[in-house]
């Protein structure tokens, strides 16, 4: 029997908790550390299973039916992790560890769905941030008697994390089984399906360039809020806007902070007289490539920028 239909067979008259976890919406962030974040394996190659037992399992699949009839599917790539509990009071896991920045958020979205669960019991799901084992945030929970018995949440709820120190700490999916029934007993279980899931960067954030014109140099003078994993600045010089820009200086950058960071760089190859423009050009340690927007040498500009990114070459 096929994946798709054991599981639409084995769901019928049972309760089912599906939840998609999506993580990574931030755009202009860099995938960092969770390896295999979408199961594109077709398996759960670098993560760890936690199989209680008593029908508990981990399963990788191209979508699910749920019931009412919802089809989930993957939001990137091919493949989503179901997992089932088993035993009760205990967890059905997949967790790994992730190195993470300060000031670096980890964020995703979760769908929870019900189809009807014994009285007295409560299954739930979530999504947990450890560090040597300890508990140091749950950003996503759902259960049953939130949800009600029998009814579904077709909306996205997001979810998200700030790393308060940049470290090593352990993602946790999670689905636990509140005293139901096991096998082979009636089967009253749930399910809590999960997807992508990335480190997401903050932006470089150039909240002030200028460049200022003096008799025999143009100093050029700008100011990040904020900088993750920044190697430095590429400086690139053109006598005309739309012209051929050349590399003429780099400035080594901070790395990674949440503070204003302030910077200059003094172009002494000038010719008096002569309008110059400007442009930044960041690299991080991804070898990512994001650039400024131009500025010309003649009046400073004071203009909030947020880097644009470039293919990485």
């Amino acid at each position: 029997m096929k994946i798709q239909q054991w599981l639409k067979f084995w769901t019928f008259g049972v309760t089912c908790i599906l939840a998609l976890v999506i993580a990574g919406l931030t755009y202009a962030g860099v995938f960092i550390g969770i390896q295999n974040p979408s199961f594109e394996t077709g398996d759960t190659t670098n993560w760890t299973e936690t199989l209680p037992g008593g029908g508990s399992m981990i399963w990788v699949l191209t979508e699910h039916t749920g019931n009412p009839p919802v089809v989930y599917g993957p939001t990137q790539g091919n493949y989503l992790a179901l997992l089932v509990p088993g035993t009760p009071g205990q967890a059905t896991t997949l967790t790994q560890d992730f190195t993470i920045n300060a000031g670096q958020t980890l964020e995703g979205y979760a769908v929870f769905e019900s189809h009807g669960q014994a009285d007295g019991t409560n299954d739930y799901a979530s999504v947990r941030i450890l560090q040597d084992t300890t508990e140091i945030d749950i950003p996503w929970y759902n259960d049953e008697n939130t949800v009600g018995k029998g009814q579904s949440d077709p909306s996205l709820d997001y979810w998200s994390w700030i790393a308060p120190s940049s470290d090593t700490y352990t993602l946790e999916y999670s689905i636990t089984n509140d005293n139901d029934p096991v096998e082979p007993g009636p089967i009253y279980s749930s399910h809590v399906m999960f997807d992508t899931t990335y480190e997401s960067t903050l932006p470089v954030t150039l909240s002030m360039l200028t460049a200022v014109r003096s008799q025999n140099d143009v100093a050029l003078r700008w100011r990040t809020e904020t900088e993750v994993n920044n190697i430095g600045f590429t400086i690139y010089r053109s006598k005309v806007k739309d012209g051929k820009f050349v590399k003429i200086g780099f400035v080594k950058g901070a790395g990674s902070t949440g503070m204003p960071t302030d910077y200059e760089f003094v172009d002494k190859t000038t010719k008096p007289g002569q309008t110059y423009f400007y442009y930044l050009e960041d690299i991080d340690v991804e070898g990512i490539k994001t650039k400024s927007k131009v500025v010309m040498s003649r009046k400073p500009i004071n203009a909030a920028t947020t880097w644009g990114k470039l293919k990485k070459s």
